[in-house]
């Protein structure tokens, strides 16, 4: 099992978010890979305007095998890493196939950002800390200069895209442990 500290501890880009959820690892572990774009409020209108109205992913599927990155090592209910390589500063971001880590690791040409996202449930206190980071490394000087001025523009929107996550698996959390607590009767 390979870790996103393994895969790339050097990086150009970076974003990490975290929120602590009332429920065992294995709940909100079931949650997270279940979850669909059409579950995500805040989500759904940023892809709307990123593709112009036409979001290029499928709504009702879950995004752990659907969604923008391919998954590259699972350790459920623990950890899942995932990745790209684009040029998302393009307006169809066109992309080079990475089914696996190794298969990431040898894409050196240059004009691309290789990107990796990471989720890892973690036991803390009678709780989990659900927590995701996203690292982005570009392949050569043009791409950097290209997707800093594209981060700078949609950074904001991607710290909501992560909120979002994991803001709707805890509600979701929160939903299902209502419905099967059983009621208090007098």
């Amino acid at each position: 099992m390979k870790t996103i500290d393994q895969v790339m501890p050097n990086f150009q880009f970076s974003q990490h978010h975290s929120r602590w959820i009332d429920a065992p690892p294995q709940v909100v572990w079931d949650v997270l890979v279940s979850l669909t774009l059409n579950e995500l409020t805040l989500t759904r209108p940023l892809l709307w305007l990123r593709h112009l109205g036409h979001p290029p992913l499928a709504q009702a599927k879950p995004l752990f095998q659907h969604g923008p990155v391919t998954l590259f090592e699972v350790d459920a209910p623990h950890y899942a890493l995932a990745g790209a390589v684009s040029q998302p500063w393009k307006l169809t971001a066109p992309r080079l196939i990475a089914t696996d880590v190794e298969t990431f690791n040898q894409i050196t040409a240059p004009g691309w950002v290789k990107y990796l996202t990471d989720f890892q449930c973690s036991s803390e206190r009678g709780g989990t800390r659900l927590s995701t980071e996203t690292r982005g490394y570009a392949t050569s000087e043009v791409a950097r200069r290209r997707f800093k001025l594209y981060w700078t523009v949609i950074r904001v929107g991607s710290s909501v895209v992560r909120y979002d996550i994991l803001g709707s698996v805890a509600r979701k959390v929160h939903v299902m442990a209502t419905l099967t607590s059983p009621e208090v009767k007098d």
